[in-house]
């Protein structure tokens, strides 16, 4: 409420003589507005807490939260802005879904507005990970996704319904498969249908992409001018690398092992003089071939970690040398 003239990114301050509001500029693709108000009853005085320069506040006592200042009345539309008379605002011009003030902490004298984003946007390609194991790891996010995309894009729709059934969501729109083998045939119907909805992009674990089917879809999308966000989520990448117990600020994801053992052999080989730390995938059955490989390759005192069953009831990580 009370402006300094700091420099604040997004806004342009008016300058006005004291007592009059300063205004300011509504910026074109200013995101998540936050309002800091003072609260003119903190530490038990009914005057404003004296600023910087000895002034006291000019924050009022409109009926707020906990005595702090909401704001002017609603402009048009019946959305509230704030004191400086900035609406809280999307890019593409939507206003937030929600705006709730924030409780001051205890012996603070400022409260946060909040404006949160919305769920989901209302077209476009959405990708979500989904769980890896523990279905608690599923997001509000992808719940809503679920419940409310026009199209859901699935590596296999058989999974995704039982995904759905499990976290008590009843899915609307029309689903479809989306794997390795019919993916690059199915972008372009699936980019129609994004142009007027939602289209959800799900594998059977994990994140959209990464080792697994969505990047036909994303590329056509980018290429057509769709939009293109993500609902983040569970991924075995990042959570084996947490988990390893290794130095992983820089590290390499290579994806699956190559299967035959010449090629296997030759891309051990590409990582012998390899800084960063690498992870990728492999099969349990290929498993203990690959390890006595690398072993050989780059050597036994090589250190490596093997993460399984990630987040399920017997997960399991196994640290040590080659």
């Amino acid at each position: 409420r009370r402006v300094h003239h700091q420099a604040v990114p997004g806004v342009g301050l008016d300058a006005a003589d004291e007592g009059v509001d300063r205004g300011a500029h509504h910026v074109p693709r200013l995101r998540d507005v936050v309002l800091l108000v003072e609260d003119r009853r903190a530490g038990g005085h009914g005057g404003g807490q004296p600023d910087e320069t000895g002034e006291q506040g000019e924050c009022g006592d409109d009926e707020g939260a906990h005595g702090v200042r909401a704001g002017p009345p609603p402009g048009p539309g019946g959305h509230r802005t704030d004191a400086a008379g900035v609406a809280g605002c999307f890019d593409d011009g939507t206003h937030p879904t929600e705006s709730r003030i924030r409780p001051p902490a205890t012996g603070s004298s400022m409260a946060v507005m909040v404006t949160p984003a919305p769920l989901l946007p209302t077209r476009g390609v959405v990708l979500a990970a989904t769980p890896l194991g523990n279905i608690g790891d599923a997001s509000p996010r992808l719940r809503a996704a679920l419940a409310e995309a026009a199209v859901i894009a699935a590596e296999d729709t058989r999974r995704v319904r039982n995904l759905a059934a499990a976290l008590g969501v009843e899915i609307t729109g029309r689903v479809v498969s989306n794997f390795d083998h019919n993916e690059e045939g199915r972008a372009q119907q699936l980019i129609d249908a994004a142009r007027s909805g939602v289209v959800l992009v799900v594998t059977d674990a994990g994140m959209p992409l990464v080792s697994d089917p969505g990047f036909s879809l994303v590329d056509a999308a980018h290429t057509a001018g769709i939009p293109v966000t993500c609902l983040p989520g569970p991924s075995a990448v990042p959570t084996a690398l947490a988990l390893s117990g290794l130095p992983v600020g820089r590290f390499l994801f290579d994806g699956f092992a190559p299967r035959k053992s010449g090629a296997r052999r030759e891309w051990l080989e590409s990582l012998r003089t390899e800084e960063r730390a690498v992870c990728f995938f492999e099969s349990p059955h290929r498993l203990a071939e690959t390890l006595e490989v690398a072993a050989e390759v780059l050597g036994p005192t090589r250190r490596a970690a093997v993460c399984r069953e990630l987040t399920k009831t017997y997960e399991e990580v196994r640290r040590g040398t080659l």
